[in-house]
């Protein structure tokens, strides 16, 4: 993740887009110590711990890694910066807030809380309580949560309700694409596509069921926004596949 922060700058990789940064990466790293003569792979010893972990993670396990790849170093000590003062403030104003705080903080370190809307919530709660004077904290704590909690919902409830929807109607159409229904499948696909787009499985299926209809174009559209955003290897083998039936073997 260190490799992948500085090689994407100080904007980042973009929101969303840290499996496809991580996996350019990792490409560009082992390229360093894999070379080919006379078509046999040399493949330098040193590396063999590193391949045997290699993978195309979709979360970092380490919030403010993430943070760093998809916006940058400087938004990723912004981030550390305002939960080190929040934290601060309200533990030398003995809130409870501050322990609160300090869990998710620490939860962030192996795993990907900030990216879960549940603990978005807990996160702006927390923080925002810093701004409650001392001696009203007590009396308002209950009406700041509840203004907070209620704009945040109110903001968020329709987004999650429709996706959510939308990802149970494709669950259940999936049934389709298993039984080799691509061209019905492909159509259930298209009328969910732009919502479920952040779901690599989704994308992978939606872009093989395109190609098995011969719909190669629209297929490799699909593929080169998975190279973006997710960069999965089998995305790379359809996008071979698809080449392969145009008749393109370079």
């Amino acid at each position: 993740c260190v490799l992948a922060i500085r090689e994407n700058g100080l904007k980042g990789a973009g929101l969303g887009h840290f499996s496809g940064a991580y996996v350019n990466t990792q490409k560009e790293y082992f390229s360093k110590y894999i070379t080919q003569r006379d078509g046999v792979l040399n493949i330098d010893e040193s590396i063999d711990f590193e391949r045997q972990h290699v993978g195309c993670p979709d979360y970092a396990f380490n919030d403010m890694l993430q943070i760093g790849v998809e916006s940058g170093p400087v938004t990723m000590i912004l981030y550390i910066s305002i939960i080190v003062i929040s934290f601060t403030k309200l533990y030398r104003a003995s809130s409870p807030f501050a322990y609160g705080l300090l869990s998710i903080a620490v939860f962030g370190f192996f795993s990907y809380p900030l990216f879960l809307w549940q603990f978005q919530l807990l996160l702006i709660l927390f923080v925002s309580s810093v701004s409650i004077p001392k001696r009203k904290r007590e009396s308002y704590s209950f009406i700041v949560i509840a203004v907070i909690s209620s704009v945040f919902i109110c903001f968020n409830c329709r987004k999650m309700t429709s996706s959510a929807m939308l990802y149970n109607e494709w669950m259940s159409d999936r049934y389709f694409f298993d039984i080799g229904e691509h061209e019905l499948y492909a159509g259930y696909c298209y009328d969910k596509y732009g919502y479920l787009n952040y779901i690599k499985e989704y994308m992978i299926e939606y872009a093989y069921s395109l190609s098995m209809i011969d719909q190669l174009s629209k297929s490799d559209s699909i593929i080169s926004e998975m190279q973006v955003s997710h960069n999965n290897p089998r995305a790379l083998l359809l996008k071979g596949d698809n080449s392969l039936k145009r008749d393109n073997y370079d």
